[in-house]
C-alpha cells in the first residue's frame, strides 16, 4: 500500500502547501492537467484490519498535478489543508522521508492534448489550490507552438494564498505570450499589494478583459479552461454558453473547458 514517499513538503501560508511525492516505480507518463489518486491507510479501519488479518483500507483522494509530465521523477501537488477532512490533515503531517500511497498514473481528461489549438489564444481561470493544473500546463507547453498565447486569471482571498506567484511572474517578464492576472478578493486595504482586487469571474467581463488583454474574448479566437470553485465555474459556464463558448466534449468537441475541484 505505502508505494511512494514524501520528498519535499513547501509550506507556503497557513494550511497551504506544495507536496512533492516520489512513487517507488519509474512515474508514469500523465498528460499536463491530470490528477492522480494519493492517500494513506485510514487508522478507523486499524482494528478491523489486525482483528480480520487483512490489508488496513486507505482513505484517497485525487490531487491534480502540477508538475511537467517532460522529464519527471515525481509529482507535485498544490494542497491546502481541509479543516476537518480526514485525508488532509493527516497527510499534513507527514515529513520528508514519510511513507504514503499513490496510483501512479494519471486520470482525467482536463487537457489539451489531442487538441488543435493552433492559433488559440488559451484563457485559464482558477480559484485557490485550482491553479494546479494550470501550472502544469504552462511548464509544459512553454516554447512549445501548439498554443500562441496564454491567459492565466487567479483568485484568491489574500496574497500569501497565490501559489507560484514568483514563478508565473518571471514567465511573464520572459515571454510577451504569457499575461498573468492574480486577484484578490480579501486583502487587507492597508497591504503593499497594488494589483487587481476582487472576484476573478469580475475579470472575465468582456470590456475589462478586453482592457487588461488588449484583446476581446471571441469563441472564433479563444479556447477557456476553468478549474477551482465549482460557484465560480457555473456562473462563468453560464455567461460563457450564451457567448457562444460551447462545452468541450469527447463527442462534440467545444471551446469551453472545466473541472470543479469539489
Amino acid at each position: 500500500m505505502l508505494n511512494a514517499t514524501l520528498i519535499r513538503h513547501q509550506t507556503l501560508a497557513p494550511g497551504l502547501g506544495i507536496l512533492h511525492v516520489r512513487p517507488d516505480d519509474p512515474l508514469v507518463p500523465f498528460l499536463p492537467g491530470q490528477f492522480m489518486m494519493a492517500g494513506l491507510p485510514d487508522p478507523e479501519d486499524a482494528a478491523a484490519a489486525l482483528s480480520e488479518q487483512r490489508e488496513q483500507r486507505a482513505l484517497k483522494r485525487a490531487y491534480s498535478i502540477a508538475s511537467a509530465p517532460t522529464g519527471a521523477t515525481h509529482v507535485e501537488f498544490f494542497v491546502v489543508l481541509v479543516n476537518g477532512g480526514r485525508l488532509t490533515p493527516m497527510l499534513w503531517e507527514l515529513k520528508e522521508g514519510d511513507r504514503l500511497m499513490l496510483e501512479n498514473r494519471g486520470r482525467g481528461h482536463f487537457s489539451l492534448e489531442g487538441l488543435d489549438c493552433t492559433g488559440d489564444t488559451i484563457v485559464m481561470v482558477a480559484t485557490g489550490t485550482g491553479l494546479g493544473p494550470f501550472i502544469s500546463m504552462v511548464r509544459e507547453y512553454e516554447g512549445r507552438q501548439m498554443i500562441r498565447k496564454v491567459v492565466l486569471l487567479h483568485g484568491v482571498r489574500t496574497r500569501e494564498e497565490l501559489g507560484y506567484e514568483a514563478e508565473l511572474l518571471a514567465l511573464a517578464a520572459r515571454n510577451p505570450d504569457f499575461i498573468y492576472l492574480p486577484i484578490l478578493s480579501r486583502e487587507n486595504l492597508d497591504s503593499d499589494w497594488t494589483g487587481l482586487r476582487g472576484r476573478v469571474t469580475s475579470l472575465m467581463e468582456s470590456a475589462r478583459f478586453e482592457q487588461l488583454t488588449g484583446q476581446p474574448l471571441r469563441p472564433e479566437t479563444h479556447r477557456v479552461m476553468l478549474c477551482g470553485n465549482p460557484a465560480m465555474i457555473m456562473e462563468l459556464s453560464a455567461r460563457l454558453e450564451e457567448d457562444g463558448f460551447g462545452v468541450h466534449r469527447k463527442a462534440s468537441p467545444g471551446r469551453l473547458h472545466y473541472e470543479r475541484y469539489w
